[in-house]
């Protein structure tokens, strides 16, 4: 089986260094509203006249909110950080289930909580084996999965919910040991202290991502009118595009120089693309799929701007370091599907 790629196109969209080259689309929000949106009180007409009131941030405004963004968000993942520490050590005693009353987002943060004991534990571990590691190539290795883990429990700590902090709480130990031991009454009062503490920074976290939010809620239409006519509704690719803009701000670091409606637009296209790929076919095909797809496209090219010649599904596989049966079921599974009613006479042989 040989596939053959011509005048394949990949393209990606990086930030643009030029602070201002996308102002203007800031004011491209305010011009027609799309006609799908009919007349009267349309949800998405309504919705664009209330976002055209909210006014922009000027570069000083939005580096005051950044920065209490970003101070908040370190201070949320420190206390975390060291509530993850204290849990972990009151384990011993009592689940975690049956340890920490959250509510409202229970579940979820549970299963925060939960991922970040099991990755500070893992982090312990890896340290103990660090330090008694004997060659250089473990401790590379070590080392390397060290930073690993403390990037993974970093990202799961950001993703705590805190919105409702001051109603948690730790539940009183039913053993007599614990209830005696005076390290465990200093884990319990600790844990007290950092949930106030918590409760504390997080309007201020909650307000500053809501001003960013909101400040750059034109751009995402702006983008999203230029990817109008596809295969995704316009209220969708505003939807989509409001979850890229959602994870620019939770990403974007002030420090870097530039400002957040250029870092914004990469993340605010990207998941637009990606909603547009992944709903634009008749058979739905995962966005993982279609990185791998991507990838293949690109390789495919390579090899025949290279060789100028035909090219085997193992040159392929080399090329992207992809199993060639993983190479040949991608290529299969973004072939159009023809539909059952197609007339096959063309396929029969005289």
């Amino acid at each position: 089986m040989k596939e053959r790629t011509k005048n394949c196109q990949v393209t990606s969209v990086e930030p643009s260094d030029s602070l201002n080259d996308v102002a203007w689309l800031h004011e491209e929000a305010d011009e027609t509203i799309p006609a799908e949106s009919g007349e009267g009180k349309d949800p998405l007409r309504l919705y664009l006249k209330e976002i055209r009131k909210i006014p922009l941030l000027t570069e000083e405004e939005e580096l005051r909110w950044a920065k209490i963004l970003a101070r908040g968000t370190s201070d949320k993942v420190r206390l975390l950080r060291r509530a993850v520490e204290l849990l972990g050590a009151l384990q011993q005693y009592k689940p975690l289930n049956r340890l920490v009353v959250i509510s409202r987002d229970a579940l979820y943060n549970y299963f925060r909580l939960e991922q970040a004991v099991t990755l500070h534990k893992q982090i312990l571990k890896n340290q103990r084996q660090l330090a008694s590691a004997c060659t250089t190539r473990d401790k590379r290795k070590l080392a390397k999965e060290s930073v690993k883990l403390k990037q993974e429990l970093t990202e799961c700590l950001t993703q705590i919910n805190t919105r409702d902090v001051k109603d948690w709480r730790v539940l009183p130990l039913d053993s007599e040991a614990a209830q005696k031991s005076a390290q465990v009454r200093t884990a319990l009062e600790e844990l007290s202290t950092i949930w106030q503490s918590l409760a504390r920074i997080e309007p201020s976290i909650r307000e500053a991502r809501q001003k960013m939010i909101q400040s750059n809620l034109r751009l995402v239409v702006s983008i999203c009118r230029h990817y109008r006519n596809r295969t995704v509704s316009f209220r969708d690719l505003i939807q989509e595009g409001n979850l890229g803009l959602i994870k620019a701000v939770e990403k974007f670091d002030y420090r870097k120089g530039f400002r957040l409606n250029t870092y914004a637009s990469w993340w605010i296209r990207e998941s637009i693309n990606r909603a547009i790929e992944e709903k634009s076919r008749i058979i739905r095909i995962p966005v993982y799929m279609n990185e791998r797809y991507y990838r293949i496209k690109k390789a495919a090219k390579e090899l025949f701007q290279d060789e100028g010649k035909d090219f085997s599904l193992a040159e392929i596989a080399r090329k992207t370091k992809m199993p060639v049966s993983d190479v040949a079921k991608i290529i299969t599974a973004f072939r159009e599907p023809v539909s059952l009613e197609t007339s096959q006479v063309d396929d029969i042989d005289p």
